[in-house]
């Protein structure tokens, strides 16, 4: 699901993981056997441990006291 359908994805589903009721949007939608849509938002996790990574390697030369703009 790509914008501006994040949003009205994540409203359909019957059941959503967490990080869809933090965001409030949803890229994956699973039809399961039940026939009931599952809501899942992949790029919140791939945010996080994009950032997470970067952090870490940052941390490597010493701790992060600056930071720049992120765009999330």
């Amino acid at each position: 699901v790509t914008i501006p359908h994040k949003e009205a994805a994540a409203s359909l589903a019957r059941e959503s993981e967490p990080n869809v009721q933090v965001t409030g949007a949803a890229n994956t939608l699973v039809r399961r056997d039940d026939g009931k849509w599952t809501a899942a938002n992949t790029d919140y996790a791939a945010a996080v441990d994009s950032l997470k990574a970067h952090f870490t390697e940052r941390a490597k030369d010493g701790p992060v006291t600056q930071l720049s703009q992120v765009s999330v």
